[in-house]
């Protein structure tokens, strides 16, 4: 089975927009998130 690293890169300001938007989408719970280090991206393996 193929496996693929997403990468989301974003800036503080948008930070929560980005996972209010992956939320909606149903993918809020693959992501790993590093926003509180202020590394602002977020890594899922798909």
């Amino acid at each position: 089975m193929e496996r693929f690293l997403v990468e989301s890169n974003h800036s503080a300001g948008d930070c929560e927009l980005v996972i209010k938007e992956t939320h909606s989408i149903g993918y809020l719970h693959y992501f790993e998130w590093d926003c509180a280090d202020d590394v602002h991206t977020g890594w899922a393996f798909i």
